[in-house]
């Protein structure tokens, strides 16, 4: 099973699955949506520059998206290259980029 992985914070990773339980998802399933999103509407590099962190690796905490298949993780990882950018570090500005923006919760909400 491929696996797309972003790090974030303690703090961060518990308000995402906090986020995604709300939302009746685990982590893995939010994860995934915004990494599918995100290829369909390539805004990283609007992204990257608010929420890309440059902090150590030390104090941060693995959210993974476990993909179906290889198709996800090798487009995701060939669209970000395209923009000079890594996966992982990519995976994690669309991360934190929702748990400001609530896109979902916004799009499943009622009006």
């Amino acid at each position: 099973m491929a696996q797309i992985i972003g790090y974030l914070t303690k703090a961060e990773k518990e308000r995402f699955k906090k986020y995604a339980k709300g939302l009746d998802l685990d982590a893995s399933a939010l994860a995934n949506l915004l990494i599918r999103r995100e290829l369909e509407i390539r805004r990283l590099v609007l992204l990257y520059s608010k929420y890309h962190s440059e902090e150590g690796s030390a104090d941060r905490e693995k959210i993974t998206g476990h993909q179906s298949s290889n198709a996800t993780k090798r487009a995701f990882e060939k669209y970000v290259a395209g923009l000079g950018f890594r996966p992982t570090p990519s995976a994690a500005v669309l991360f934190r980029a929702e748990l400001s923006e609530r896109w979902l919760q916004k799009t499943i909400q009622k009006p």
